[in-house]
């Protein structure tokens, strides 16, 4: 999945989150003590080079500040340092680049499918929840602000990895980049369990973006035209699907914890 959406798609998204994972491993050890160590400065670092590279752990300081594992004290450095930084980094194209800046990175709204709640598929059939266009953005942040509260006794590696996981469980616009941002969560958390997301994700975007059935189809003759069609065009049914996989990986990680 990886390689299909950095080599074909050419998108970095896998980078932000490595980095932000670098940032994670830094502090993770002194995060609970009080003296600030050279640890929290390189995790604060990586975390706002993260932020930098691509904004995908806009969302992560609600994680920091709920937790129960990170020192009070910390969790203003590593909860704000990070999103000031990110800030900063717009000063030296703010004079000729903020309409741009702004329209296109604070404002910017992808495909607004809220696969959780498989929007597409209502809407292709007429139904539309009231006010949808001005609710979906408020109702990705009332879910991310939950899922902060309700992981908020996780230690500070397990809640980035849960961050990841339902950002695009509940966000409010998916599209094929954002399948990579959760793998590496969901081989850590899930182990074995993890194959059903990444079968499920190999099938699709092997039709949706490598386009593996038409090539069979045209050069070899199988008839899979059905099969071309489902998987390859019907992302609103596979984005929702993706989506009900990474809710479950969350119950599931939940009711483990909740048992123990």
């Amino acid at each position: 999945m990886s390689l299909i959406i950095t080599g074909l798609h050419n998108q970095f998204d896998n980078l932000a989150v490595f980095f932000g994972l670098c940032g994670i491993l830094c502090i993770e050890a002194s995060s609970a003590e009080r003296d600030i160590k050279f640890q929290d400065i390189a995790g604060i670092f990586f975390l706002s080079f993260s932020l930098i590279t691509k904004h995908i752990l806009w969302a992560f300081p609600l994680y920091i500040l709920f937790s129960t594992k990170i020192d009070s004290r910390k969790k203003i450095l590593y909860a704000f340092i990070p999103p000031f930084m990110f800030l900063i980094s717009f000063l030296p194209f703010i004079s000729e680049g903020w309409h741009g800046i702004v329209h296109n990175v604070f404002l910017y709204r992808s495909f607004n499918n809220f696969p959780l709640f498989a929007l597409n598929i209502w809407n292709k059939f007429g139904i539309y929840i009231p006010l949808q266009k001005y609710i979906l953005v408020p109702l990705f942040g009332i879910l991310i602000l939950c899922s902060a509260y309700m992981f908020r006794c996780e230690n500070i590696f397990d809640s980035f990895m849960l961050y990841t996981i339902s950002l695009v469980c509940f966000s409010s616009a998916i599209a094929n980049q954002y399948l990579i941002i959760p793998c590496m969560a969901v081989i850590f958390l899930m182990h074995r369990k993890s194959l059903l997301y990444f079968i499920v994700g190999a099938i699709f975007l092997s039709c949706n973006a490598l386009q593996l059935p038409h090539y069979l189809h045209k050069y070899f003759g199988l008839p899979i035209n059905i099969f071309i069609r489902v998987i390859s065009e019907g992302v609103m049914y596979m984005y929702p699907l993706f989506s009900w996989i990474l809710l479950l990986y969350l119950i599931l990680y939940y009711m483990q914890k909740s048992s123990h």
